[in-house]
């Protein structure tokens, strides 16, 4: 991928408009949303973990209830993987469906947007879609609804694993946003807070790595979606943490998600993001305080270039006063996320990578992003941020 082709794309690509919809019990509405568009066979993809609330229950069996055939696919995987795409795929076209709905994480709204690139792009194979802009053909219709704080609900790409070649793979389209997106706290509500949290530091990661790009300046719309959701998560996310069972602070955390998510529209996914993929892939797991320690060093590292910036951010969060100067400013931006990263759990606190594993990482990254990045930053210095951030720190005072 470069940059130039990027670039080109998205200046080009037409984003459809979303409809986001935040208020209890709007799930339950899905049927009435979907029917204007068409929808008669939905393909509903939910794991099994989900599925066993009551209210996630409640809303396929209200679809069937309201005359829709409604086919439940669980994944085979713990990520979105090929032999799972594969899979989910034949179901869909096995049952003649023509609407894909998630329930649940990224890893299940990244399923459901790969099903609807397969069956718009008839007879091509998951590797003849991946890059960018491969996709052509109607899509069927596509719905989200969050159940973590996912950033996957408006982004402009998919990801999956390759279980042939153990490598993480990106769809670049504008065409896989979901069309309708629903955030209903009585469904987020069932998932732990750990889950809850983690997956909320990943977006704060993702938020950070676009809003402290320098190509950021070429997309203002963009990177204010990042600076918005930014000040969301810093506003909410603690308070959310100690209040498990408020839905109003977790609605604004998805909503903070999803600003997240839309900021990436002219970048792609971010640095941090891309190594916790890769990560995740060859160990099996990195968390989210991983993901966000990883996009605290990369800031860090260029706190000269954005120290106004980050500065602005903690002045319109109140982590410091207005007066401050910018390098105070961004010294306290900086060692808050620094903090939030060891509020984890201590089992989900940054994962140790050693320096082999790093290189690796920094290459992959390298493979998926080529020049995409406005940070003209190297595979060595990419490698060495992932190990310092990863080192097994002591707690910050």
């Amino acid at each position: 991928m470069s940059d130039s082709s990027f670039a080109k794309y998205i200046r080009r690509a037409g984003f459809k408009t979303q409809d986001v919809y935040f208020e209890s019990n709007d799930a339950g509405r899905i049927g009435d949303l979907i029917r204007p568009l068409g929808a008669k066979r939905i393909f509903v993809i939910c794991s099994s973990s989900n599925m066993k609330f009551k209210a996630v229950r409640d809303v396929t069996a209200k679809l069937k209830d309201e005359g829709y055939a409604a086919f439940v696919y669980s994944r085979l995987t713990d990520r979105c993987s090929s032999s799972d795409v594969v899979s989910a795929f034949k179901q869909f076209w096995d049952y003649n469906c023509n609407t894909v709905i998630s329930i649940g994480d990224d890893e299940d709204c990244n399923l459901a947007k790969l099903i609807s690139a397969l069956a718009a792009c008839q007879g091509k194979e998951l590797k003849d879609i991946r890059g960018i802009n491969k996709i052509s053909g109607e899509l069927p219709i596509l719905c989200h609804i969050p159940m973590d704080n996912g950033i996957a609900g408006t982004t402009a790409y998919a990801r999956y694993l390759d279980e042939e070649t153990g490598k993480v793979e990106y769809v670049y389209s504008a065409c896989i946003v979901p069309g309708i997106v629903i955030v209903d706290t009585d469904l987020s509500l069932h998932i732990p807070m750990s889950e809850s949290f983690d997956s909320s530091l990943c977006s704060l990661a993702m938020a950070l790595d676009i809003y402290t790009d320098r190509e950021g300046i070429r997309y203002p719309e963009y990177r204010a979606d990042a600076e918005n959701a930014c000040l969301m998560f810093v506003a909410n996310l603690e308070k959310m943490k100690s209040n498990p069972g408020d839905s109003f602070l977790r609605r604004n955390i998805s909503v903070a998600a999803l600003y997240a998510g839309l900021s990436t529209r002219c970048f792609g996914a971010g640095v941090s993001n891309l190594a916790l993929d890769i990560t995740r892939a060859s160990k099996g797991s990195m968390s989210g305080a991983s993901c966000l320690s990883v996009a605290t060093s990369m800031i860090e590292s260029e706190s000269k270039c954005n120290m106004h910036s980050l500065s602005t951010l903690a002045k319109a969060a109140y982590l410091c006063p207005s007066t401050t100067d910018d390098i105070s400013g961004a010294t306290t931006f900086i060692e808050y996320l620094k903090r939030l990263c060891y509020k984890s759990r201590p089992e989900d606190r940054p994962d140790r990578i050693d320096p082999e594993e790093a290189a690796r990482t920094a290459e992959e990254i390298r493979r998926i992003t080529g020049d995409m990045f406005g940070r003209k930053i190297s595979s060595s210095d990419i490698a060495g941020i992932l190990v310092s951030s990863t080192g097994g720190r002591n707690d910050p005072a």
